[in-house]
C-alpha cells in the first residue's frame, strides 16, 4: 500500500534506524547488555529522560560504545537538543570514521533543520560506508523530493528496489515514488521541469496556464497519483471543477488507497453539495485507515460526522414533513425534536420546530424555541421573520413589529427581496391590527372599571383578562388585572401582573407604585426598595398624577426599610447558623436555615447565592441551579454568579447551556476580571466537549449499524468496534456505549455462527480469554450504572459459556440484589438463569389478604376478608446434559374471616425438564395434592400431570403449549370427584423496552361422573400488559374472556324471571319450567403495582373486578339446592349464575 505523508515516512525512517541499530550485538558485559535493552523499550515508549539515564550509565562504564551515542543522539533531536545532538553524532565520527552511524545521525539532524545540502552530503558519506542500508537511501531520495529534485531522487529509490525484498513495504513505497516522479533520471528531469513551471505560475495564480502544464506531466507519469492530486487540486483552486474530479477520480484508480485524492474528492463534493458522494468518500477514508494521526483521517472524520448529523437531521425533517400531512401531530413534533437534538447548534432544525408549533397553533412553544433558536444565530432572518409571524398571531404586535423591522434592518442594503417586502408588509399589518383591537379592548376595560367601581371584582377581572388577551402587551390592562387580584385576595397573582406591567413599560408609574407596594407585602425588599427609588426621583408632577406627594412617598418607603431592617435580623441570624453549618460540612442542616431566611425574605442576594453554594456542596446541582437562576431573575449581570451556574450546568451535562451562559460573561467585557478568564478557559473546553459529545454520538451509531448489516464481515465487526472505543475514548462515562461495545464485542466472535455452536464451544475450551473482552466492557458498563438491567445477563451466560459457574452466579445475584419488580423480564431471565446453574433450593413465601365483595356468588352479595399464605419449594435433583429433575412442593393456606373457616392445599411434585434444541424445553411432571378443612380434616386428594412444550426466541419473546390431565377426589362426598383436561397456548412479547404484552389461550374439560350438572368445557383466554417504571415498579393491567359450557344435564331456564320469588309464584299457578344446558359468559380486568422494597422482598397492590353471565338467569344454587359456602370455597362447586364481584389485594413476598 501506497504511503506518502511525511509523518509516515517519518516513523517509517525512525523505525529501519532502530532496526539497523539493533542489527548487531551490544558488545559489551551481560549487566550492560541488560541496561542497553532495557534503555531500549524507553526509548521506543518515548521516555526519553528515563533513557537518557540508561544510556550515559554505559557510556560512563563503556566509553567505547557507539550505539549508546546513537541513541542519544536521537533523543537530543527529538527532545529540540540539537546542538548536543550534533557533538553526539561529531563524537561517533570522530571514533569511528567508518562507521555509518554518525554520518546517518548527523544527515538526519541536519535535514530536521532543513539544512538539506549538507544533509545530503553526510547521508551520502553514510550510503558509501553501508550501501545496503536502505533508511539511508530513503532518506536520500526524500531529501532531493524536498528539493524538488526529483531526478536526484530516482537512483536511491532504484537502490531501494534492488536492495528490498520483492514486495516488501519497503520495495512498494519505492515503487510508487518512482510511478509518481519517473522511473528515470532524464523522465524525472522532464517532469520536475514542467511542475517546477506550473509552480511559477501557481504562485501568480494563473491556474489556468498552469492546468496544462500539469497535465501534460501527467501524461508523461501514467501510474502516477500525486501528479494528478495535484492537478486536481490546481483545477479546482482554478474554478475547472469538472477537470478537478477527473483528477481525483484517475488517482484514486491508480491507487485505491491513496489517502489525499479521497479526502480532496470528499471537499469537492462537499463544496459542490453533492453530500451523499462526499460522505461515501469520506466514508472510503476511515476504511482505508483509522490512524487519526493522519490529517485525512482526521480531516475526514471532522468533515464526516457533521454531514452525517446533516443528512440524519434532514431525514428526521422530511419525516417530520409527513407525519404533518397526514396530521399525526405527535409524531411529528418528536421528529422535528430529534432534528435539534441531532444539531443542536444550528438554527434550522429550530426553526422548522419552531414553525411546525406556528403550524398547529402552539404559539407560546414556538415563541419559546425562536428564542432558544435566537441565541445560536441572532442575525438569523429566518427566525426573525417567523418570530413576527407567532407574535403576530398571539397579539404581541409590539415584539411582532420588533422582528419584521430586526429583519429589515438586516436587510437594508436589499430593499428588493421578497424577505424585505414581507417583513414591511408584516409592519403594516400588525399596525392595522394593533389599531383594530384598540376599540375592542377599551369597551372591555371601561366596564371592567365600572364593574370593579360596583366591587364585582370576579366579573371585573373576566372582562379585564378577555381585554388583555386582546392586547398582552398592555401594561394598564396589567396593572388593572393585579389591582383586581389584589382585591379577590390573591396577592402572589397581583405581584405577578404588577410585574408585567413593568416588563412591558419601565416607565409606567403607576404599576411601578402598585409593585413597590405589592413587594413590601411579600418581603421582596429588594424589589421594593428599587421601585420606591424609581419614584422618589420622579418629579413633583408626575408624582401629582400618582396622587403621591414626596412626603407621604418618603414615610411608605422609610416604611418599608424599617420592615427589611426588622427581617433582616432574623434572616441575618438564620444566615450565620447556615454558614456555621456549611463550614462544618452539614449541608442539610444548611440548606434548611437558609431556606427559613429565604422565606422570611425571598430577595436577598447573598442569601441565594448561599442557598444555591449549599445545594451545589450536596451535589444537588437542579436546585443549585434553580436557586441561581433566581438570583439573576434579580441581577442578570452577576459575574459570580454567572460563573457558579456555567460550572454546575457543565456538571450536570447540559453543556449547550453552559456554553450560552459562558458567552454571556464574555459579553459583559470585563477582560481583567476572574470570572471573564475562567469563563473564556471553560468556554474553550465546553465547545471541545460539545464536539466530543457530537463525534462520540456519531461514532456509535457508526459502529452499531454492524448489528443490522446482513451477514457482516469480520472488517465490519472490526470498523465497529473502533467506531465505538472512539465513542468511548470521547465519552468514556457513558453507561450505553461501553453495554454496545460489549454486545458487538460479542456478537463478532460468532461470525457465521448460531451462538454457541459446537465450534464456538471448543474455541472456549481452547481459549479461556475468549470472552475478556467482551467481559470487560460489561463489567465497566456495571461499574458506571448498577441498573443498567441488561448488562446482567449478557455477563453472566459469557461466564456461563466459559464454565464460571461461581462467577456467573455472582452476576445473577448482583442484578437480583438491586431488588427490582420480579415481573421484569430481565429479573425474570436473571432468577432462571441462577436457578439453571444452581443446584440449591429455592423458594418464595407470600402472604395477601383479599378484599372480596361477593365470595359467595350470591345474590345479595356476601362479600369476605381474608388471608392467604403461600408456600413454593423447588429442589433441583438432578442436572446435567440440559435434563433436569426438579422435586416441589406447595402449600396455600387461606383465612377466612366472616365465613370463620379456613382452607389449606398442598402438594409434591416431581418433574423432568429437558432442552431438546437451544430455543425448545419439554417438561413433564406429576404432582399429589391434599387439602384441608376446618372441622372436616382431610378433604381432597389428587394427582396431577402435565406436559409441555416451551420456546424462546425473539418473535415472540416467549411461547409455550401445555397440556394436563388431573383427577380429584373428596373425600365423604364422592359426588363431587372430577377429572380434568386442559391445554393451553401462551404468547409473551416485549415491547417500547419497558413492556411486556402476553397473550394465552387455554382449552379444558371437567368431567364429575357422579354429578353431571357440573360437567363442562371451558375457553378462557387471558391477555396482560406489564410496565417497567423507571424506579423499578412494575404496572400491570390485564384481562380475561372466559366460555364455560355445562354439557352434563339440561337445567332448569330462569331466564324468563327477574327474581326468585317471581319464579315461585310461577310455580304455584300451576306454570311449567323448561330446561336447557347452562352456559357462563365471565370475564375480568384488573390493575396491579409491585413495589420492590428490599432485596428478595416485594409488595403488591391489586385490584381485579370479575362478572359472570348465565343463559339460564338468576343464580339458584345456593338459594334453592342449599349448596354451602364452603363448598365453593373447597372447589366442590362452581358460581353458577349471575355475579359481579371486586377483589382488592395486597401482599408482601419474600423470595430465596
Amino acid at each position: 500500500m501506497r504511503k506518502t505523508n511525511l509523518l509516515f515516512l517519518c516513523f517509517f525512517s525512525c523505525f529501519f534506524v532502530l532496526f539497523s541499530f539493533q542489527e548487531k550485538s551490544f558488545a559489551a558485559s551481560e549487566t550492560l547488555e541488560k541496561v542497553f535493552d532495557q534503555a531500549i523499550r524507553l526509548y521506543q515508549e518515548k521516555k526519553n529522560k528515563e533513557a537518557e539515564v540508561l544510556f550515559l550509565r554505559i557510556l560512563e562504564e563503556d566509553p567505547t560504545q557507539i550505539r549508546p551515542r546513537q541513541f542519544l543522539g536521537l533523543i537530543y533531536a527529538r527532545t529540540g537538543r540539537e546542538n548536543e545532538s550534533y557533538v553526539m553524532y561529531e563524537e561517533i565520527i570522530a571514533q569511528n570514521t567508518k562507521h555509518w552511524g554518525g554520518h546517518y545521525g548527523l544527515g538526519l539532524l541536519l535535514k530536521q533543520q532543513k539544512n538539506y545540502e549538507l544533509a545530503s552530503a553526510s547521508l551520502e558519506e553514510a550510503a558509501a560506508l553501508a550501501p545496503k542500508n536502505i533508511n539511508i537511501w530513503l532518506e536520500l531520495a526524500k531529501i532531493a523530493e524536498l528539493q524538488n529534485n526529483h531526478a536526484n531522487a530516482v537512483k536511491p529509490y532504484q537502490m531501494i528496489l534492488q536492495l528490498a525484498k520483492k514486495g516488501s513495504e519497503q520495495a512498494e513505497f519505492a515503487k510508487s515514488r518512482l510511478e509518481d516522479i519517473g522511473d528515470d533520471v532524464g523522465l524525472a528531469a522532464q517532469v520536475s521541469s514542467l511542475i517546477k513551471k506550473a509552480e511559477v505560475l501557481v504562485k501568480a495564480e494563473d491556474f489556468e496556464a498552469a492546468i496544462p502544464l500539469y497535465e501534460e506531466a501527467a501524461l508523461l507519469l501514467p501510474g502516477g497519483t500525486k501528479i494528478r492530486y495535484i492537478l486536481g487540486d490546481i483545477a479546482s483552486r482554478g474554478g475547472k471543477i469538472e477537470k478537478a474530479e477527473l483528477a481525483f477520480i484517475e488517482a484514486i484508480e491508480i491507487d485505491p488507497n491513496y489517502l489525499p485524492a479521497h479526502y480532496a474528492l470528499g471537499q469537492l463534493y462537499e463544496f459542490l453539495v453533492r453530500i451523499d458522494e462526499a460522505i461515501a468518500s469520506y466514508e472510503r477514508i476511515l476504511k482505508i485507515s483509522r490512524d487519526e494521526e493522519l490529517p485525512q483521517v482526521s480531516g475526514a472524520k471532522a468533515a464526516l460526522f457533521p454531514l452525517l448529523d446533516r443528512k440524519e437531521a434532514n431525514e428526521k425533517t422530511a419525516a417530520a414533513s409527513d407525519f404533518s400531512d397526514k396530521k399525526d401531530w405527535k409524531n411529528a413534533e418528536k421528529a422535528y425534536k430529534d432534528a435539534v437534538g441531532i444539531e443542536p447548534e444550528r438554527g434550522l432544525p429550530y426553526y422548522n420546530l419552531a414553525h411546525f408549533y406556528h403550524q398547529v397553533g402552539q404559539e407560546a412553544l414556538a415563541d419559546i424555541v425562536i428564542g432558544e433558536a435566537l441565541i445560536i444565530e441572532p442575525d438569523s432572518k429566518g427566525l426573525h421573520l417567523l418570530s413576527g409571524g407567532v407574535n403576530l398571531k398571539r397579539g404581541y404586535y409590539m415584539k411582532a413589529m420588533e422582528g419584521y423591522i430586526k429583519v429589515m434592518s438586516l436587510l437594508w442594503d436589499q430593499q428588493e427581496s421578497l424577505l424585505y417586502r414581507k417583513a414591511f408588509s408584516g409592519v403594516v399589518e400588525a399596525s392595522v391590527l394593533f389599531l383594530k383591537a384598540r376599540p375592542q379592548v377599551n369597551l372591555l376595560f371601561t366596564e371592567g372599571l365600572r364593574e370593579s367601581a360596583k366591587k364585582k371584582n370576579k366579573k371585573a377581572l373576566s372582562l379585564f383578562l378577555q381585554a388583555s388577551a386582546r392586547l398582552p402587551e398592555s401594561p394598564v390592562l396589567a396593572n388593572a388585572i393585579g389591582y383586581t387580584y389584589l382585591e379577590l385576595g390573591e396577592p402572589q397573582q397581583a405581584y405577578l401582573q404588577f410585574k408585567r406591567a413593568i416588563d412591558l413599560w419601565s416607565g409606567y408609574f403607576p404599576a411601578r407604585l402598585s409593585l413597590a407596594r405589592a413587594a413590601a407585602e411579600q418581603h421582596r425588599f429588594h424589589t421594593a426598595i428599587t421601585s420606591y427609588q424609581r419614584l422618589l426621583r420622579l418629579p413633583l408632577s408626575d408624582l401629582d398624577r400618582l396622587n403621591l406627594s414626596p412626603v407621604s412617598l418618603k414615610k411608605e418607603f422609610f416604611e418599608v426599610v424599617l420592615g427589611w431592617q426588622s427581617t433582616r435580623e432574623l434572616t441575618r441570624r438564620l444566615f450565620k447558623q447556615g454558614v456555621a453549618a456549611m463550614s462544618q460540612g452539614q449541608y442539610g442542616e444548611a440548606i434548611n436555615l437558609f431556606q427559613a431566611a429565604k422565606n422570611e425574605e425571598p430577595e436577598n442576594k447573598p442569601l441565594l447565592f448561599s442557598l444555591g453554594t449549599a445545594y451545589s456542596s450536596s451535589n444537588n446541582f437542579p436546585q443549585a441551579i434553580t436557586q441561581f437562576l433566581e438570583l439573576l431573575m434579580l441581577d442578570s449581570e452577576y459575574p459570580g454568579v454567572l460563573m457558579r451556574l456555567g460550572i454546575l450546568e457543565e456538571k450536570s451535562e447540559v453543556l449547550l447551556k453552559a456554553k450560552q451562559t459562558y458567552e454571556k460573561i464574555l459579553k459583559l467585557g470585563d477582560k481583567k476580571s476572574p470570572e471573564y478568564q475562567l469563563a473564556n478557559k471553560r468556554l474553550i473546553e465546553v465547545k471541545s466537549l460539545l464536539k466530543q459529545r457530537q463525534f462520540a454520538s456519531r461514532h456509535q451509531k457508526r459502529g452499531l449499524k454492524v448489528l443490522l448489516a446482513e451477514n457482516p464481515s469480520p472488517e465490519m465487526y472490526e470498523r465497529a468496534i473502533w467506531d465505538l472505543q472512539r465513542a468511548i475514548d470521547l465519552h468514556p462515562k457513558q453507561v450505553t456505549y461501553h453495554y454496545n461495545m460489549g454486545l458487538v464485542q460479542e456478537k463478532s466472535l460468532f461470525i457465521g455462527q448460531a451462538g454457541l455452536t459446537g465450534v464456538i464451544q471448543e474455541k472456549i475450551w481452547n481459549d479461556p480469554h475468549f470472552f475478556d473482552q467482551a467481559i470487560a466492557s460489561y463489567e465497566t458498563a456495571l461499574r458506571l450504572d448498577s441498573n443498567y438491567l441488561q448488562v446482567y445477563n449478557r455477563l453472566a451466560r459469557l461466564y456461563e459459556a466459559l464454565n464460571e459457574t461461581k462467577k456467573a452466579i455472582s452476576v445473577y445475584k448482583r442484578g437480583l440484589a438491586l431488588g427490582l419488580s420480579s415481573d421484569l423480564q430481565e429479573i425474570k431471565n436473571m432468577k432462571q438463569g441462577l436457578k439453571t446453574i444452581t443446584k440449591r433450593l429455592s423458594g418464595r413465601l407470600t402472604v395477601n389478604t383479599t378484599r372480596n365483595s361477593n365470595l359467595a356468588v350470591s345474590d345479595p352479595p356476601e362479600g369476605d376478608v381474608y388471608n392467604a399464605l403461600s408456600l413454593n419449594f423447588r429442589y433441583v435433583l438432578y442436572e446435567k446434559n440440559r435434563l433436569i429433575i426438579p422435586l416441589s412442593y406447595t402449600q396455600t393456606t387461606t383465612t377466612y374471616f366472616n365465613a370463620q373457616t379456613f382452607f389449606s392445599s398442598s402438594g409434591l411434585g416431581l418433574g423432568i425438564e429437558r432442552r431438546i434444541l437451544y430455543p425448545l424445553t419439554y417438561t413433564l411432571s406429576t404432582r399429589y395434592t391434599s387439602s384441608f378443612q376446618e372441622g372436616i380434616g382431610l378433604q381432597s386428594t389428587g394427582i396431577r400431570g402435565n406436559t409441555a412444550l416451551r420456546y424462546r426466541g425473539s418473535l415472540p419473546n416467549r411461547a409455550s403449549l401445555d397440556y394436563s390431565f388431573s383427577s380429584l377426589t373428596f373425600e365423604g362426598d364422592p359426588s363431587f370427584d372430577r377429572t380434568n383436561q386442559n391445554i393451553g397456548l401462551s404468547l409473551s412479547q416485549n415491547f417500547l423496552r419497558s413492556h411486556t404484552l402476553t397473550i394465552s389461550h387455554r382449552f379444558s374439560v371437567q368431567d364429575t361422573p357422579g354429578n353431571l350438572i357440573f360437567n363442562s368445557e371451558t375457553y378462557r383466554t387471558n391477555l396482560q400488559v406489564q410496565r417497567r417504571l423507571s424506579d423499578g415498579k412494575i404496572l400491570r393491567a390485564s384481562g380475561t374472556v372466559s366460555i364455560e359450557i355445562f354439557t352434563g344435564e339440561a337445567e332448569i331456564d330462569n331466564s324468563p324471571f327477574a327474581s326468585l320469588s317471581e319464579r315461585d309464584a310461577f310455580i304455584v299457578n300451576g306454570g311449567a319450567l323448561r330446561t336447557r344446558f347452562r352456559k357462563n359468559t365471565y370475564f375480568s380486568y384488573g390493575l396491579g403495582l409491585t413495589i420492590p422494597w428490599s432485596p428478595g422482598v416485594s409488595l403488591s397492590f391489586d385490584y381485579r373486578y370479575e362478572k359472570n353471565k348465565s343463559n339460564l338467569g338468576i343464580d339458584f344454587q345456593r338459594v334453592n339446592q342449599n349448596v354451602a359456602l364452603d363448598e365453593i370455597i373447597s372447589n366442590k362447586a362452581s358460581a353458577r349464575g349471575d355475579f359481579n364481584r371486586k377483589l382488592w389485594t395486597m401482599g408482601v413476598t419474600f423470595a430465596f
